[in-house]
């Protein structure tokens, strides 16, 4: 009977440590977004004729004359590092570095508000 509860205890601490090796990179679009045409583009933003070319993904050149976000705190933005600054597009924000003009990573406004 020990070694079975031995056995179960050693699962069950190997779990979560297999979990972050299985998840997904950031920016995989979901199944059903990724069949669909055009491919990772949500339904709404389709019909609008929005396609993922319309952003800038990481690592792109910020060359766009976009409007700065001077109060990041209102977006409750995450503090920005050194030689960095926000830039909003819509409801995308770019967080871009301000030496180099590329972008960091972005973020959806509607994520911000609803991620409390």
């Amino acid at each position: 009977m020990k070694p079975m509860i031995l056995v179960a205890v050693l699962a069950a601490l190997a779990a979560p440590v297999a979990m972050p090796a299985m998840a997904k990179p950031a920016g995989h679009c979901s199944p059903g977004l990724a069949k669909k045409n055009p491919p990772c583009v949500p339904p709404g933003l389709a019909k609008k004729g929005v396609t993922t070319s319309d952003y800038l993904r990481k690592g792109d050149r910020y060359d766009r004359d976009y409007e700065r976000v001077y109060y990041p705190r209102r977006y409750r933005l995450p503090p920005l590092g050194e030689n960095e600054g926000y830039y909003r597009d819509g409801r995308i924000v770019y967080r871009v570095d301000e030496q180099t003009r590329r972008v960091i990573e972005l973020i959806r406004l509607t994520d911000l508000i609803l991620n409390d």
